[in-house]
């Protein structure tokens, strides 16, 4: 499970992270928290850094909604 977690955040898991939350923020029923807890996770466990999640997921959360 790690090594596929590792894999995705390796090819870009931060632009699937800002797409997922730019097409929720569209309408597509799909609740944000599940990207944004996700974001949380990876940092906390050490599989990213903090600022580079902080900042894709707040781009998808401002582009999204506005």
């Amino acid at each position: 499970m790690e090594a596929a977690v590792e894999f995705f955040v390796s090819q870009g898991s931060y632009w699937l992270m800002v797409a997922a939350l730019i097409a929720a923020g569209l309408g597509v029923p799909f609740p944000e928290d599940i990207v944004m807890t996700s974001g949380a996770v990876l940092a906390q466990r050490g599989i990213t850094g903090l600022w580079l999640p902080v900042a894709a997921l707040a781009l998808g959360v401002f582009v999204g909604d506005s």
